[in-house]
């Protein structure tokens, strides 16, 4: 038990530090809320799927506060979410 706990305690001691960076940062504001879309700004659906862009008058209730603007429904509308 005692080789055990000092072999975890070793490992958690010889691990770096961890970092977090951000993975996507995209603003989807300047782009015009519509639905079942293929693209958006600089990525594209694949395999029949599409997405939602809302916000504004489109469903803007379902952007998260405190944010503003316009946010995408990864769901799609009229396709397969799945692909």
């Amino acid at each position: 038990m005692k080789l055990t706990t000092f072999g975890m305690l070793v490992a958690f001691g010889l691990c770096g530090a961890a970092n977090a960076s951000v993975v996507l940062s995209e603003n989807f504001d300047e782009l015009t809320p519509n639905l079942a879309v293929t693209s958006a700004g600089a990525f594209s659906a694949i395999n029949g799927t599409n997405i939602d862009l809302v916000g504004g008058g489109l469903f803007g209730s379902l952007c998260a506060s405190p944010e503003s603007g316009n946010c995408v429904d990864m769901n799609g509308s009229f396709g397969n979410p799945q692909g």
